[in-house]
């Protein structure tokens, strides 16, 4: 099973073909919750969600952009920050084990308890 990695508040009809989108620590539980033991997490994502959400999650942009800081910058300001400090988000997106929480959708390999 897979969605994407949705740390924001707004979190119903985000995306075309997702209804509700969890975060990382909302999609193992709910998981779980539901009778499915995980055998294995993936994430599919690229050096800019590395950056975006830090290494395991921890230590990235994320939580500075969430309070909304940026948003003092002009937008042209903005856009050349994040090309040069998040870089490209399309640029070689990759499936890798145990970076769930450093990626665009989370991949949880389950089996039923």
């Amino acid at each position: 099973m897979s969605t994407p990695i949705n740390k924001t508040d707004n979190k119903i009809n985000v995306t075309q073909f997702h209804v509700r989108e969890y975060d990382d620590f909302e999609f193992p539980e709910k998981l779980e919750k539901n009778g499915f033991k995980i055998v294995e997490m993936y994430g599919q994502g690229s050096l800019f969600h590395e950056k975006l959400y830090g290494v395991g999650g921890r230590s990235g942009l994320f939580p500075f952009l969430k309070i909304g800081f940026h948003r003092l910058l002009p937008q042209g300001l903005r856009n050349f920050f994040k090309e040069i400090i998040l870089c490209d988000p399309e640029q070689e997106l990759r499936i890798k084990r145990d970076n769930w929480r450093s990626s665009a959708v989370q991949i949880a390999i389950c089996k039923l308890k």
